[in-house]
């Protein structure tokens, strides 16, 4: 009996931290789960919130957008008849509009197309180059320190047939490349060029668009480094400059105006005082998410209301 009750009060202790042990385990695995679902659903929270905000911003973004091409058309509508102008005094050309609200700001710039050299304009409606155009384009090029031999290029690549500028089929003088040969539907297409680094592009970007063959260049919008390609008598930019601050002074109203044929000779023919293609720069932030558009328009010359054309999104979430 002495031995039996020794071996049962022997076994006891043991029996008693085995139990401790395995509540302990149980507690330290019930605890690391309730720490993984509390991380779960706080980063579920958090993804959720991030989603509702940036979701937010681009609703602000789109906003700002309609508000765009409410100041196009309200501009069109209010000219009189017959002398509807498009310059850089007009309110939807304001450097950039900027509107601040309760944990975000939006911005918004109205930039016209018609006042870029057009890449497309590089062939008539035929699709053939424009040797003029071509020639205009590399004098851009060289204004910009870029190699005046992606002129060529670009008219390969807009113009209807498979041919270089100089004869030649164009995937012999352009390796395996495969020219569209059809109109651009951006600019930056051109980056496909061979030979046109980022720091080109940077440069020549903000001076091109891509729209319909025949627009003409807006006199009253156009960039110095844009006019002066198309410039026959003054030369110099300097004198380009004096031309530029007067027109922004007094907007150029018609073609009769007598600066245009002083300015550009013959040129003048292909200037325009109004225009049909706008790009709406929009920037959304709300609490700390971002929404950015670049979205290209088309105005009715005649009703006003806008159409677009094309919208880039470059939102970051």
């Amino acid at each position: 009996m002495s031995y039996r009750c020794a071996e049962g009060t022997a076994r006891a202790p043991s029996q008693r931290g085995v139990a401790l042990i395995t509540v302990m385990l149980v507690f330290v695995l019930a605890t690391l789960m309730a720490t993984q679902m509390l991380r779960t659903g706080y980063l579920a929270l958090r993804r959720t919130g991030n989603l509702i905000d940036s979701t937010q911003a681009r609703y602000y973004a789109l906003g700002a957008e309609e508000l765009g091409r409410q100041l196009l058309a309200e501009d069109a509508k209010s000219a009189p008849v017959g002398q509807n102008t498009d310059n850089l005094k007009e309110r939807w050309a304001s450097a950039k509009l900027q509107f601040e609200f309760e944990d975000g700001q939006l911005e918004l710039h109205i930039e016209d197309l018609a006042g870029r050299f057009n890449v497309n304009g590089l062939v008539d409606r035929s699709g053939k180059a424009i040797p003029r155009e071509v020639a205009r384009f590399a004098r851009l090029l060289r204004e910009l320190d870029i190699d005046p031999a992606f002129a060529e290029a670009a008219a390969d690549w807009v113009d209807a047939d498979g041919s270089t500028t100089r004869g030649g089929g164009e995937t012999s003088a352009y390796g395996q490349m495969v020219f569209p040969n059809a109109p651009m539907v951006d600019p930056s297409e051109m980056r496909s060029l061979p030979g046109l680094d980022a720091a080109g592009w940077r440069r020549l970007g903000p001076f091109l668009a891509a729209i319909p063959t025949g627009t003409r260049l807006n006199v009253n919008t156009a960039a110095p480094e844009v006019l002066l390609v198309y410039a026959e008598t003054v030369v110099r930019p300097a004198d380009m400059e004096r031309f530029v601050l007067s027109r922004d002074q007094q907007p150029i109203r018609d073609a009769a105006d007598p600066r245009l044929g002083t300015v550009f000779g013959g040129a003048a023919s292909v200037l325009d005082v109004r225009s049909d293609f706008f790009m709406l720069q929009v920037h959304a932030q709300y609490r700390g998410r971002n929404s950015r558009f670049e979205t290209r328009v088309r105005r009715d010359p005649r009703k006003g209301n806008t159409t677009i054309l094309g919208r880039s999104d470059a939102s970051r979430i």
